[in-house]
């Protein structure tokens, strides 16, 4: 079986997180004995419909998109067309970002960073960030997403200053984009909506994480329900 993954992004060699992205798909593509043809897609030039040519959907992170528009467009049909998606940093802020605008239906909300001076930033920047940090975080436990990881808490490493605002988490919570896990502030570290198949997001770059000898776990989560997209798609077919 081959498994078709579209990561969203404009590549940048010098990240060492858009270097690791493919071998890290790759780390867990092997550990379930799978084939995968991942390729960078530019938000330039792109718009939603780009999401149904795939199994899967990883919005990349940082250090920008060319296209927020187009971004926010292809995680939403993601998201409606339940396309499993995993979002990392940047993208995850997207993730965020997106749903507030189209489910909670608030067209003022902006990403701090985007929008200095905006009255609604679901993304804000994080009072101690600094980037580069490793934070351990609390897997929320009883949710869809705990059994991914094989404890209720690991050690993550986190690059971006921006996060999930407070007033955000608990609007989000009651639209059921859910904390899957958080720190010991209690901000949300890893996200999503645990009514679709796969739709999370997290704040940290878990391919940093991954070796051959160790896919990272949530990488593996993500992979296994693109099998199951694909399964799906071949059937209809």
């Amino acid at each position: 079986m081959r498994i078709r993954i579209a990561i969203i992004g404009e590549y940048d060699e010098s990240v060492r997180a858009h270097v690791e992205t493919i071998p890290a798909l790759e780390h867990a593509a092997d550990h379930l004995r799978l084939d995968i043809d991942a390729q960078w897609v530019p938000t330039y030039g792109s718009d939603g419909t780009i999401a149904e040519s795939f199994d899967a959907i990883w919005m990349a992170a940082g250090p920008a998109y060319y296209d927020l528009d187009a971004s926010l467009a292809i995680l939403r049909r993601a998201r409606e067309g339940r396309i499993p998606c995993l979002a990392t940093c940047r993208g995850y802020q997207h993730m965020v970002l997106e749903f507030a605008k189209n489910v909670l239906a608030e067209e003022d909300a902006t990403h701090q960073e985007y929008s200095p001076d905006s009255r609604n930033p679901v993304i804000s920047r994080m009072s101690n960030g600094r980037p580069g940090r490793r934070r351990m975080i609390e897997i929320d436990q009883g949710t869809r997403f705990s059994p991914i990881y094989r404890s209720p808490s690991t050690f993550e490493k986190f690059y971006g200053v921006y996060c999930v605002s407070g007033e955000a988490q608990q609007k989000l919570s009651r639209a059921g984009f859910v904390s899957c896990a958080s720190d010991h502030l209690g901000a949300y570290r890893i996200g999503g909506l645990e009514t679709l198949p796969f739709y999370y997001g997290c704040l940290f770059v878990p391919q940093l994480r991954s070796t051959q000898e160790s896919p990272h776990p949530l990488i593996v989560g993500f992979i296994q329900a693109s099998v199951i997209r694909n399964l799906s798609s071949s059937q209809k077919g």
